[in-house]
């Protein structure tokens, strides 16, 4: 995936992304989160441990192979297959799996996302093995009610919150990679993995993020407002992040009506992009595609993660204003 971001105004968020969402007492309680695995499932999760490598990269291919003939793919890289369950392959380095298998080992329990029965790569391709979510995308935000929109703020903040407190590192110098602990692999700094820069703090990584503050365009005017902000970054915890939060990622189990009446909670898919990061980054990831910095989006964004307004306000100054281009 490559992106060309341009300048986009030359005037930042307006005081009305202030007015953010805030769940109200009137909305069906939150329902705790619960994953659980049909004993059918189980068994099979069981069985493949027993197979070699070899055997299940070969079976995962001829998966891959029958789901394009038989009709079964509703992604470019995801097939859902018959008895409830979903095979994920990408020609990666990591994928899906080993997030959901860090979900797993770290027993968060609290982040509603799909159960990871096997993950294998080849050299050439990830194959992830989980669960299937039955339910429906959330639609675009400006086509839910409000009161839907406070639910959906409350309920992606308490999964958020909670994967943060249960995950926050505090292993001096930990490293800010992938899930695998390898070079950070992601669209919005492309340059980090292809320039395999390893990076130890998070000062070092929000100078990447925000490539050209200091080039003389900007040392007068984007780099006094921003470099404060990279400098605050320096006691952000480094949590496990998400890395692509938006509404294609987000689905009702059983459907809206059900989440609406709190039988559900809201899941998260598409780990694709998760990784050991400064925690205000999922904020930052989740309005990525966004070209106005106040809209229904970004200010429910706003309101998922109300620690990271500066870096957020930081992020649309650099877009807006430094002149860098992101091929």
């Amino acid at each position: 995936m490559r992106l060309l971001w341009l300048a986009l105004t030359d005037s930042g968020p307006s005081q009305n992304i202030l007015n953010i969402l805030q769940p109200s007492d009137h909305l069906a309680p939150l329902q705790p989160v619960t994953r659980r695995l049909s004993l059918a499932t189980v068994l099979l999760k069981s069985w493949l441990l027993y197979l070699l490598t070899t055997v299940r990269c070969a079976l995962y291919g001829a998966l891959w192979s029958i789901s394009g003939r038989w009709g079964w793919r509703i992604h470019t890289t995801v097939a859902h297959l018959p008895f409830g369950l979903v095979l994920k392959s990408t020609r990666a380095s990591h994928g899906d799996g080993d997030a959901l298998r860090m979900l797993d080992t770290l027993r968060v329990n609290s982040v509603n996302a799909p159960i990871l029965i096997d993950s294998v790569h080849d050299g050439h391709v990830a194959h992830a093995l989980s669960t299937y979510v039955d339910g429906e995308w959330c639609p675009a935000v400006h086509d839910l009610s409000r009161q839907d929109k406070e639910r959906l703020v409350g309920d992606v903040r308490n999964q958020f919150a909670s994967l943060y407190s249960q995950t926050h590192t505090t292993i001096v110098d930990h490293p800010i990679c992938t899930i695998s602990y390898t070079t950070v692999v992601d669209p919005r700094v492309s340059w980090v993995s292809e320039r395999g820069l390893q990076l130890r703090s998070n000062e070092e990584f929000f100078r990447q993020v925000w490539l050209g503050i200091d080039f003389e365009k900007n040392q007068h005017t984007v780099r006094p407002r921003i470099e404060p902000v990279i400098i605050a970054a320096r006691v952000e915890r480094i949590v496990f992040c998400h890395g692509d939060l938006a509404e294609r990622n987000l689905i009702f189990p059983g459907g809206l009506s059900a989440w609406r009446q709190g039988r559900s909670r809201v899941c998260l898919i598409d780990w694709e992009f998760a990784g050991w990061m400064p925690e205000p980054w999922d904020a930052l990831k989740a309005t990525i595609s966004e070209c106005e910095a106040d809209n229904e989006w970004t200010r429910m964004v706003r309101a998922i993660f109300p620690r990271a307004g500066q870096f957020l306000d930081a992020d649309w100054i650099w877009r807006a204003e430094a002149g860098m281009g992101i091929i």
